[in-house]
């Protein structure tokens, strides 16, 4: 009798997540096209449509959860966040080393100082 008994639970299953499966599907071609229609019709430059959107969506997700964090962060990632190294913080050693990456790519690559050069001029010549 379970063998003809699972099958149907999980057929159930799966029609109980169908309605779910829809809704995600919708919203989530409204997310990528909300951007588009705000640029196209609405003259809005492509960074600023697409840094609402997300602004839109956080806000959303945040409503949802109430502010409630999701997730499990694993323990061995807790000092990046939290670590102190010399007595400064973690993330800004991170960051220092990101900044100074960055500026030894921009500065001494052809293809750091044509990056540089297309954001200050804002042209590809």
């Amino acid at each position: 009798m379970t063998t003809v008994a699972e099958p149907i639970a999980a057929s159930r299953r799966r029609l109980e997540l169908a309605p779910l499966g829809g809704v995600v599907a919708v919203l989530s071609l409204a997310a990528v096209t909300t951007p588009g229609l705000f640029v196209l019709a609405g003259q809005v430059p492509p960074f600023v449509a697409t840094f609402a959107t997300f602004v839109f969506v956080q806000g959303g997700l945040t409503a949802w959860t109430r502010g409630a964090p999701s997730g499990d962060i694993p323990q061995a990632l807790g000092p990046l966040g939290s670590g102190r190294v010399a007595g400064l913080p973690t993330p800004v050693w991170i960051f220092a080393v990101q900044a100074m990456v960055a500026g030894v790519v921009l500065s001494r690559t052809t293809l750091g100082r044509r990056a540089a050069a297309i954001f200050v001029t804002g042209t590809r010549r």
